[in-house]
């Protein structure tokens, strides 16, 4: 069990790598290199960098995408968000012994925003107890677990600089987690 830690935390450290190694090789002007971004397909793409892992663990992948339209923001940091998010997830059902577990992806427009879609990563794994969701995106301490959590520190700045929002809710331990991503559809320069 402890291979698997260290080899997790190290996955979560070459993650970052590559993170920031993506940041490092953007164009050089404000905002970094933007694209067209069909949310949908980021969401297949984290999924499938995950695959394997997903297999092994016995994790079902239920796909619920509504039709959006596309996003025009920096696609290289919505992966990272999004990654961070089913890494996350992975990591929550990995701590509970279930007989079947389930990561649920959503894209649908945003029902109380509007001109933003909102991506969802819902798993059943260990939950978050509700005194403990304000700090979820707290910059953690390190050691311990806290450095696979330091993710979502990073994923929910990231958002906040696309001009979006990122949250979490639980039932409570055991009980699994739903993240919400919300992102404008269309990323206008000026707004930034």
């Amino acid at each position: 069990m402890h291979t698997l830690t260290e080899l997790t935390t190290l996955n979560y450290y070459l993650e970052q790598l590559e993170y920031l190694l993506a940041i490092g090789q953007a164009p050089e002007r404000a905002g970094g290199y933007k694209d067209t971004v069909h949310f949908s397909a980021v969401m297949d793409e984290a999924v499938m960098a995950h695959q394997g892992e997903l297999d092994r663990i016995g994790i079902e992948v239920i796909r619920e995408y509504s039709p959006v339209g596309e996003g025009v923001l920096e696609v290289a940091r919505l992966r990272t968000i999004v990654g961070n998010l089913i890494r996350n997830a992975i990591n929550a059902m990995r701590e509970v012994a279930k007989p079947a577990h389930r990561l649920v992806l959503y894209v649908l427009p945003c029902p109380d925003r509007e001109g933003f879609v909102r991506l969802q990563v819902e798993d059943t794994g260990c939950g978050i107890a509700s005194d403990c969701l304000t700090r979820v995106f707290s910059p953690q301490p390190s050691g311990t677990q806290a450095d696979l959590l330091s993710n979502l520190h990073m994923s929910a700045i990231t958002a906040k600089d696309l001009s979006g929002s990122l949250r979490v809710w639980s039932d409570g331990p055991n009980q699994g987690a739903i993240f919400t991503l919300d992102l404008p559809v269309i990323h206008m320069e000026d707004k930034r």
